[in-house]
């Protein structure tokens, strides 16, 4: 299986527009100051992530001697390299990889929004996607 799901904050009793999540969401970090991580503790590059690496992760970001590089040059993005599982942006295949995914995100908004033409998600979100997949290219 090859499809990536997404479910907006996996709430199934939502009685108002994803529209209104987005801008709690966006506040956390442009009006409080919030730090976001994305943990992936599923599968990278075909390859289980063990429950222990995970959270050696979490500790990390806990205890604040996590490292970070920048992830290519998109601005405001960074990943914590780990030796066993890297990030080779140099590599056609990783790319063509990762601007797959970023096209799944930006096709499931698309949809969204089409469905949802009263209560869209905001265009800056649409246009983020687009700059990521245009530079992957």
């Amino acid at each position: 299986m090859n499809t990536l799901v997404i479910e907006p904050f996996a709430d199934p009793f939502r009685a108002y527009p994803v529209g209104g999540d987005y801008g709690d969401f966006k506040e956390l970090f442009t009006k409080r100051g919030a730090e976001c991580y994305v943990l992936n503790t599923d599968a990278f590059c075909g390859k289980n992530i063990p429950k222990e690496l995970t959270l050696e992760i979490i500790e990390k970001l806990v205890d604040d001697t996590d490292q970070w590089q920048a992830f290519g040059d998109f601005a405001g993005v960074s990943y914590m390299p780990l030796a066993d599982d890297p990030v080779d942006l140099d590599s056609a295949e990783y790319k063509q990889n990762l601007r797959a995914r970023m096209q799944d995100r930006l096709d499931w908004l698309n949809m969204y929004n089409g469905e949802h033409p009263k209560t869209p998600l905001p265009e800056e979100a649409k246009e983020c996607l687009e700059k990521i997949v245009s530079e992957l290219k």
